[in-house]
């Protein structure tokens, strides 16, 4: 099944963005706390990168699976239900991480040597790149692919233009954001 827009793709690639994310944000902390005179810049990379979770990983990704394709899934499969509760308990999980490190992050602005928070954020980080490591996994090679399977093609167009949708009302919030909508992906469903 051809699309101008394919929705499974773009969730795919967006996964590879956030698995990029990830490893820069945990790369840019290791350097950070090995500097001899630790920054306030070391407490604003770790809050662009919970704004990052809030918004583009939980308010657009997460968004397209949970208000449009797996609600479609589960009704094709309810035998699958498990797996896509499974998925959306792990997004509770990612939200939950989020506000920690949003929290710890706000501490270590305003304290640079707070050290309690510096351990939050490492635990945190670490979490993070492991709970997505597995989760894109469930999502890439089992629950899309029984998507591409078992939808139909008006189904899937569906899905497409449900999700553009999502994307312009982010768009119209936030602006064009370079690291998940400017892959240059058209506009509309053909």
């Amino acid at each position: 099944m051809e699309l101008a827009y394919d929705p499974i793709r773009k969730l795919m690639d967006e996964h590879q963005v956030f698995l990029s994310r990830v490893e820069s944000a945990r790369q840019l902390w290791r350097q950070g706390l090995r500097s001899p005179r630790r920054s306030a810049e070391l407490a604003r990379n770790v809050l662009s990168f919970a704004d990052f979770l809030g918004r583009d990983v939980d308010g657009l990704h997460e968004a397209k699976e949970e208000r449009v394709l797996f609600p479609l899934l589960v009704h094709h499969l309810p035998e699958h239900e498990g797996e896509v509760s499974a998925v959306l308990t792990e997004h509770e999980v990612v939200r939950e991480l989020h506000l920690t490190l949003e929290k710890s992050g706000e501490a270590l602005l305003h304290d640079i040597g707070d050290e309690k928070a510096c351990g939050k954020i490492s635990r945190t980080l670490n979490a993070i790149e492991a709970l997505l490591s597995e989760h894109i996994v469930k999502e890439d090679f089992v629950l899309f692919p029984l998507a591409q399977e078992l939808l139909s093609r008006r189904e899937m167009m569906e899905v497409a233009q449900a999700c553009l949708e999502i994307e312009q009302s982010y768009r119209e919030r936030y602006g064009q954001n370079p690291h998940l909508l400017s892959t240059g992906v058209p506009l509309s469903v053909a």
